[in-house]
């Protein structure tokens, strides 16, 4: 089965942002993309990358 892809309006939702930084994110090359014809498509693996590259976790507070 192949793998989903979302278009940038759906990759927007996913990521909680708007297409604008979707679309930076790309012209960046900042996360993985798809060239279909003139369309750009996201796969679904890319997007978890992303989320999981930019993910920070929370520092141990120490003698608080």
């Amino acid at each position: 089965m192949p793998e989903p892809m979302f278009t940038i309006p759906e990759a927007s939702r996913a990521l909680g942002t708007t297409e604008t930084h979707v679309r930076r994110l790309v012209f960046e090359r900042r996360i993985r993309f798809v060239k279909v014809g003139k369309f750009v498509r996201l796969p679904q693996s890319g997007v978890d990358e992303f989320l999981k590259a930019n993910t920070v976790t929370p520092r141990q507070e120490v003698g608080l």
